[in-house]
């Protein structure tokens, strides 16, 4: 049975597998390029530039990168993952479920995919509860309200 200190001990080991943390250094941007350049049919190579721009905050680079992946080898769910989380970080929350949700149909224990779909379902329920209770209808919210049915 994997329990929460099992996920969060998985998400603690494969922070190390980092290339900084093996003592390398992460490849520049230049020669992620390049090697795109070199080999554009290599989804690798197209994911790991996404990642690059992604850890540059150039989000549109990024996701362009993941697109060009997945249309290379379609159903990589790292991928997949990566994309949702950018498309639901970029207000497409949408697109960012159902990219995330065939993440997990994909492989089901990634715990990437896994984990970015329930945070996201638990933050829309957590919003949608949250307006309904304290938004009374026809009225713009306001901190000192009161939930309907809350005695005075």
């Amino acid at each position: 049975m994997i329990t929460h200190l099992t996920i969060l001990v998985i998400m603690v080991l494969s922070l190390g597998a980092s290339p900084a943390a093996a003592g390398q250094t992460p490849p520049t941007l230049r020669a992620l390029k390049q090697a795109v350049v070199a080999k554009p049919q290599d989804p690798q190579a197209h994911y790991a530039l996404g990642l690059k721009y992604e850890s540059l905050g150039q989000t549109r680079k990024a996701i362009a990168e993941y697109r060009k992946s997945l249309s290379l080898k379609p159903g990589n769910d790292k991928v997949l993952s990566s994309l949702g989380r950018l498309m639901a970080a970029g207000g497409e929350p949408d697109q960012a479920i159902k990219i995330i949700q065939q993440a997990v149909k994909l492989n089901p224990k990634s715990v990437e995919a896994r984990s970015l779909g329930g945070q996201w379902i638990t933050s829309r329920r957590w919003l949608s509860c949250s307006r309904a209770t304290w938004t009374p209808p026809g009225r713009p919210w306001r901190p000192a309200s009161r939930p309907r049915g809350m005695p005075r």
